[in-house]
This record gives structure tokens, C-alpha cells and sequence, in this order.
């Protein structure tokens, strides 16, 4: 379990850092922006969410939902996930660019990888590593920026 919790760990701060650097360039400063807060706390579960931020976005297939963060005070919402191998996250990515996103930014290397897609208002931001996979789900209306 602790070893699990370790990859989760890892995975979350892979996406906040993704977030943060592809976020970033494309928005500007002001006061009125709304960050994310760190703090906010995990809810462990097992149930894939059904909200206004997974309208446009599907599970992956085999893969275990372990908790979600709801930052949708600033327009965003996250899911970790786990027992995704990487030739499915691979599959997964794969299947939301033919479903429609498309893909802003991403890099790999051997032991993870880092992916952004946008359709529509949605903006996805993927980072997987190991078996675990987490998803920010960003809703442009939402956060007070335009994308």
C-alpha cells in the first residue's frame, strides 16, 4: 500500500508541474485568477465521477479509480487512477485524440509521460507513470480565462 501511495504521490505532483508549465504559457497573471490549492484533500474511491468535468471524457478500460481532488472552485477537478499498464495509458491517449481531442503538448521517456489535450472547453492534462495515471480536467469557462 505504501508503495502505491508513493506512485500517486509522484503522479500528482508529475501533473501539477505539467499544469502548472503548460497552463502557464498560455495564460496570464492577474489577481482574479484562481490557482489551484494543494491542500485540498484527496476522496478515496473506487467509482469513476459523473460530473460536469467527465461529460466529455470516458475511463480507461481496466484501470481502478483510487481517489479524486475537486478544485472546481478554480474550474478544474482530478482522478488517479491505477492498474493501467503503460501501452494501455498509451491506448487510452491514443483514444481520446480519435474521439475528438486534440493534442497541445507532450513528452515521454522510459519511465513516464506527460500529455495535454484540448477539445472544445475541455483541457486534459494526462501524466502517467508505473501503473498509475493521473487526470486534470480543466474547464475553460470555468477557471476565468479564456483558451
Amino acid at each position: 500500500m505504501l508503495h502505491n501511495t508513493k506512485r500517486i504521490f509522484t503522479v500528482a505532483i508529475l501533473t501539477i508541474c505539467l499544469s502548472l508549465v503548460f497552463f502557464g504559457c498560455a495564460q496570464t497573471t492577474t489577481d482574479t485568477n484562481p490557482t489551484i490549492d494543494v491542500t485540498t484533500p484527496y476522496t478515496y474511491t473506487s467509482v469513476w465521477p459523473d460530473n460536469e468535468y467527465t461529460e466529455t471524457i470516458f475511463p480507461p478500460e481496466g484501470a481502478t479509480v483510487v481517489s479524486v481532488r475537486d478544485f472546481s472552485s478554480s474550474g478544474r477537478y482530478e482522478i488517479h487512477l491505477t492498474d493501467i499498464a503503460r501501452d494501455a495509458a498509451d491506448a487510452y491517449v491514443q483514444q481520446l485524440i480519435d474521439s475528438g481531442f486534440a493534442s497541445v503538448a507532450d513528452s515521454k521517456n522510459d519511465v513516464s509521460a506527460g500529455v495535454l489535450l484540448q477539445k472544445g472547453n475541455t483541457t486534459l492534462s494526462i501524466a502517467y507513470s508505473g501503473e498509475n495515471l493521473t487526470l486534470l480536467i480543466t474547464l475553460a469557462g470555468e477557471t476565468g480565462t479564456e483558451q
